[in-house]
């Protein structure tokens, strides 16, 4: 072993995504919520790609969108559309095809809806195997519509990796898979994935992507498993943007501590003065808000004025008014009694 490991060539980890979060080589999976942007990251992450190594292609297999859905993501207002590198390619299965092996599936003379859909992804491979060598799959939901299935995930992995093999391991896939409904206020955990354990099991890297409870343009980032390095303490904060020069995308704001996320939000935004000291969590945050609301409302202030003086927004305004209504119906109730 030891003869092996000095004779073989030194091993440099090339990243391809925010410091190994995904890197040349592996495997990677990036789940998160439907809707939450993950098709939009993802996209963002081919582009970027295909720009910072002109040499190199991306091909990104979008069982997401059609041709017009697509245009419709990054077409201007003014009739313009997005500029995409020339080597950025994009792939999509023949549905027309699809539908038909469907029909076959539900009839039993032919093999699984899965099945035709993983051929399709072994075809974008093949017609341009030396010419791609980093891919994004767009989404595995598609791939195994019961992803909690723990056998057919397993397969899955297994044919995946097989693929890869195929080519010398020489290619690298970045795969989107989606997480059942989880408490928006729950810390990110591996075992939100849906198939988790048999994702989890066979993939390089697992990020794992979450809104920020009360913000819903920012969204956050977390390294849940990597094999060839440490997995960072930290998140990446994101805000969804969106201008004419690179349309729909997320603008990355730093890193922090997951449990500390609205409050670097906070001391970003003009409502700095509403930020808790930073030990405190989310639950504190909102609880140091309705605090302040509920003395205000002692004081005899209106609505109006707790809003003005505190600055809030307009989910902090609903919380303010049902506060409200609380307080006068137990005051009704202490006059009738």
């Amino acid at each position: 072993m030891s003869s092996m490991l000095r004779s073989s060539p030194k091993v440099v980890i090339e990243s391809l995504f925010h410091d190994g979060m995904w890197y040349k080589g592996g495997i990677c999976f990036l789940f998160g919520d439907t809707g939450i942007g993950k098709t939009t990251l993802a996209t963002q992450i081919g582009r970027d790609l295909g720009y910072l190594m002109p040499d190199d292609y991306v091909g990104y297999i979008d069982f997401e969108n059609d041709d017009n859905e697509f245009v419709l993501r990054y077409q201007k207002e003014d009739g313009g559309v997005i500029e995409f590198p020339p080597n950025f390619l994009r792939f999509n299965p023949n549905w027309a095809n699809a539908s038909r092996y469907l029909k076959s599936s539900e009839s039993g003379k032919s093999a699984y809806f899965e099945t035709y859909l993983k051929q399709e992804v072994k075809k974008a491979v093949e017609k341009t195997k030396d010419l791609v060598d980093y891919f994004i799959v767009d989404n595995v939901s598609m791939l195994i519509p019961d992803g909690e299935n723990t056998q057919k995930a397993t397969e899955f992995m297994i044919w995946l990796k097989q693929l890869k093999a195929s080519y010398g391991n020489q290619k690298s896939f970045m795969v989107l898979a989606h997480t059942p409904k989880v408490n928006k206020y729950a810390l990110l955990d591996a075992n939100q994935m849906a198939g988790s354990k048999s994702f989890h099991k066979y993939t390089n890297t697992l990020i794992g992507m979450k809104r920020v409870p009360d913000y819903p343009e920012y969204m956050y980032l977390g390294e849940l498993k990597n094999r060839v390095k440490e997995e960072s303490q930290e998140v990446v904060v994101y805000k969804r943007v969106k201008d004419d020069v690179l349309g729909l995308h997320f603008e990355e704001l730093g890193p922090c501590k997951e449990n500390l996320v609205p409050n670097f939000i906070c001391s970003l935004s003009d409502n700095a003065h509403l930020m808790p000291a930073s030990s405190q969590t989310v639950y504190d945050r909102k609880k140091a808000v309705d605090d302040k609301i509920a003395s205000m409302l002692n004081d005899d202030m209106t609505e109006d004025e707790i809003v003005a003086a505190l600055n809030l927004n307009s989910r902090s305004r609903v919380r303010t008014v049902k506060m409200h209504m609380r307080k006068q119906g137990m005051q009704l109730l202490s006059k009738i009694g």
